[in-house]
């Protein structure tokens, strides 16, 4: 009998310690568990602060142009074989033409279109009058039109509606600058404006608006004007 409780009680007393053992073998497995969670947050949340800007599309401004820029004149300045070799291996960088020179106060381009655009914009703000045809007392459409082309040797009708049969007819979608566009209701043209761009920003135009006087359009962002747009003809070949 002492044997058999004996034998008992040493059993009991292992299996006492086994499970106790299993159990705090349980524990710091859980505890070591959570401090392994917790440090993989930490290190997560950091990663996310670094990189926070990272999906960002920056989008090169002028600071960064103007940088850029400098940046090229530091090393060719201190590297002038550098920039000699480049210049005699691509001539056309060295001697390329000058789009624009002054003459005088006024810039004159060596495009016809940038011309008759550059001289348009020195009218902004000009009051509008009806039947206007000079500075002097204001422009109505078809009277900056033709004025503005007039400085340039194109000789164009008085009317919008005139206007309008002049020139090579093209799509409104490849307008360019310095081609005319034309509005109206029905078959009836009562208006005329001038290309400024065509691009992925709009189609801009100049014209005299009788609320605004001498302005710009975008005609793509402008309903009233966007649904009155009949057609676009081409003056300068």
């Amino acid at each position: 009998m002492k044997n058999l409780n004996f034998k008992l009680f040493f059993f009991s007393f292992l299996w006492l310690v086994f499970t106790n053992n299993h159990y705090c073998e349980a524990q710091l497995f859980k505890k070591s568990k959570k401090k392994n969670y917790k440090a993989y947050k930490k290190k997560n949340k950091k990663n996310k602060k670094k990189n926070k800007n990272y999906w960002k599309v920056v989008e090169p401004n002028a600071e960064y142009n103007k940088y850029k820029k400098s940046s090229y004149k530091k090393y060719n300045d201190k590297n002038p074989r550098a920039a000699k070799s480049y210049n005699d291996k691509n001539p056309r960088a060295k001697n390329s033409p000058k789009s624009s020179y002054k003459k005088g106060s006024e810039t004159v381009y060596k495009s016809s279109a940038d011309n008759i655009c550059h001289k348009a914009q020195t009218y902004m703000r000009k009051k509008y009058r009806y039947g206007g045809e000079s500075p002097s007392t204001g422009f109505d459409c078809s009277g900056l039109t033709q004025y503005v082309y007039k400085q340039y040797n194109y000789n164009l009708p008085r009317t919008a509606n005139q206007q309008s049969k002049v020139g090579k007819k093209i799509k409104t979608s490849k307008a360019k600058k310095g081609d005319l566009l034309f509005f109206g209701k029905g078959k009836r043209i009562n208006h005329v404006g001038i290309v400024l761009s065509n691009d992925r920003n709009g189609l801009v135009m100049i014209h005299a608006s009788s609320s605004q006087g001498v302005t710009e359009t975008n005609i793509d962002n402008s309903s009233y004007w966007k649904k009155r747009l009949k057609k676009a003809r081409k003056i300068i070949q």
